[in-house]
């Protein structure tokens, strides 16, 4: 978690110095349902989970947009999201640039994550921690439907990749290796413009 908040610093940083090029353009809060995908690979002997892991978690997205004083139709963005389910967090920080067409936009998004299992994934216990981090890079896309002069409902996707690998060794003859290695969410939210 701490390396969450040096990236997020570091990401505020980098995005402020922009800031001399831009200013806050609107804040906003999504929530919504992402699906993670996974694979696992034994690279000594067979290792059984105690599950499945579950790859369907709701998400919670706070973000802020800066308008670009040199280009009207693009915002830079900012985001701290938290996704969760019974089995795994999955929490990561974003930055990135969209470009609006009306209330139509298309962005590129850079950042980095941490998905923390809840429970060891052999026997399904609660007292380990498995911790993976990764940088991430993916697209989205998104719709505002105004309700006021300044509040808009919207709605967004992200597809992110990311390399998030949990090594398991039960035993010294016994390892395997689960890579999860996409994410895409679907958000609804609330968005308030200056």
């Amino acid at each position: 978690m701490k390396q969450i908040y040096k990236s997020f610093g570091v990401g505020l940083f980098l995005l402020s110095t922009n800031l001399v090029a831009s200013s806050l353009n609107s804040i906003g809060i999504n929530l919504g349902n992402s699906h993670t995908g996974y694979s696992q690979i034994d690279t000594k002997g067979t290792t059984t989970l105690g599950n499945e892991p579950d790859t369907l978690y709701k998400t919670i997205e706070l973000y802020l947009a800066l308008q670009d004083t040199h280009y009207e139709n693009i915002k830079h963005y900012l985001s701290f999201n938290y996704g969760y389910n019974d089995e795994l967090k999955h929490q990561y920080i974003l930055g990135g640039i969209n470009r609006y067409f009306e209330n139509f936009y298309v962005g590129v998004l850079i950042g980095y994550g941490e998905l923390t299992w809840k429970y060891d994934p052999i026997n399904n216990a609660k007292d380990k921690n498995y911790n993976a981090n990764s940088i991430l890079a993916g697209i989205q896309i998104g719709y505002d439907i105004p309700l006021s002069n300044s509040i808009s409902l919207g709605l967004n996707s992200k597809v992110l990749f990311h390399n998030y690998e949990t090594t398991i060794e039960p035993t010294n003859e016994i390892s395997s290796q689960i890579t999860h290695n996409y994410t895409a969410n679907v958000g609804v939210g609330i968005k308030y413009s200056f």
